[in-house]
This record gives C-alpha cells, sequence and structure tokens, in this order.
C-alpha cells in the first residue's frame, strides 16, 4: 500500500503520540497481544472500544484501557512496563503500535476506527460471559 509509514518514536515523543491518539480517538477499536518467545497456543486477540491510552514516564508504563462501550461491560487495562522502544506502522485502515520491553517482550496494540475494524487481524469483541473470561485469563 503506497500510503503506509513506519517508524521508531524518539523516548520524548512516546507521550505526546498516545495523547494525541487519544484526543483524537472517536470511537477506535483496538486489539492488544503479547508476542514473546513462547507461542502462546489457542490466544487471539479480542476487538475492544479503544477507551485511553497513555505513557506515564515517572511510572515507566504505558497504560491501555480498552472494554464494551459502559455500562454493559467491564474496562479490560494493559499495562506495559519499561518500554524500551516503540515502533509504528500506520495505513489508511489503522495502525500497528509494536512496544518492546525491557523484559524482551513485544506488545502489539494494533489501532483502527470503527468503520475499519475488520482490517484488525482479530476478532470481534465477544459477549459480555466471554469477556468475563477473558479478564480471568489476562490475570494469570
Amino acid at each position: 500500500m503506497s500510503d503506509a509509514q513506519a517508524f521508531q518514536l524518539d523516548a520524548q515523543d512516546w507521550r505526546g503520540y498516545f495523547e494525541a491518539m487519544a484526543v483524537d480517538h472517536e470511537g477506535l477499536k483496538a486489539c492488544v497481544t503479547l508476542v514473546s518467545e513462547r507461542p502462546q497456543d489457542g490466544e487471539d486477540a479480542v476487538a475492544w472500544t479503544l477507551y485511553a491510552i497513555s505513557y506515564d514516564q515517572h511510572a515507566d508504563e504505558i497504560e491501555i484501557h480498552v472494554g464494551h462501550p459502559a455500562p454493559r461491560g467491564p474496562i479490560l487495562r494493559y499495562f506495559v512496563s519499561a518500554p524500551r522502544a516503540i515502533h509504528v506502522q500506520e495505513r489508511a485502515g489503522g495502525k500497528v503500535i509494536a512496544v518492546h520491553d525491557m523484559s524482551g517482550v513485544r506488545t502489539l496494540i494494533q489501532v483502527a476506527h470503527p468503520r475499519e475494524s475488520g482490517a484488525l487481524p482479530c476478532r470481534s469483541r465477544r459477549s459480555v460471559s466471554s469477556a468475563r473470561s477473558e479478564l480471568g485469563r489476562q490475570r494469570r
């Protein structure tokens, strides 16, 4: 795709980049997946409504809030501690943010506008009861 753009964010730009996404998110859908040396059998990402994404330089962590629109269901909070590099690939249909942390884990944050959420390589959000079981798995 000719309008694709890939770049690495400088550490001093992380906070501003996420703040700009938060201001302009208009119901974005997002899915978060962890990529490590061990494959995670049967684990696949779910597309949720993105509520917030931010970088706190004092805590040195990225916080992502996704879930069902209130008051229907839970909000999932993901934390990426000690990020060391952030690579972004933007396309017309959305973006993929790859966060590499100090422990060697890569977290993929895939974001798309609702009309483009089919471009996300993750499933549509599940029912509230399924979301609760997803919460249980995330805590393990």
